[in-house]
């Protein structure tokens, strides 16, 4: 079975662009535009995904870390694997997500190869349920 990835970017173009590329290399998307709308997809229990794709600079109330954040508080969730995706490319970015505890950083622009690498070695990894 396809590994389910849930993809959190709000520009939509984007978006469709990392939903193709996943879609291409075997995965199933969860397309989400926002944090709210992650967190809808996250309480379902059918839509859990095995992977979460996020990107760092999301606006509103919610951004990139605090999703993540909330991600590895919840014992729901916290074994989920987190791939952050960052336009920034200063060392602050790189420690913002390493203390959200964030499974891998990649940055923007981003190689499909190099992306779909990243994830398919996070979801070999075992995952801790603590």
């Amino acid at each position: 079975m396809a590994a389910k990835v849930l993809v959190v970017e709000d520009d939509a173009e984007f978006l469709q662009l990392l939903q193709l590329l996943l879609e291409k290399g075997g995965f199933l998307t969860l397309p989400s535009g926002s944090a709210a709308a992650a967190l809808r997809w996250l309480d379902d229990p059918a839509g859990k995904p095995d992977v979460v794709l996020l990107d760092l600079g999301l606006p509103g109330p919610m951004d990139g870390i605090a999703l993540c954040k909330a991600l590895k508080k919840n014992a729901a969730t916290r074994s989920i694997p987190v791939v952050i995706l960052t336009g920034r490319a200063e060392n602050k970015a790189r420690l913002e997500a390493a203390l959200a505890r964030a499974d891998v950083v990649l940055h923007k622009p981003i190689n499909s190869a190099d992306l779909i690498e990243a994830l398919n070695a996070v979801l070999d990894q075992p995952r801790s349920q603590t």
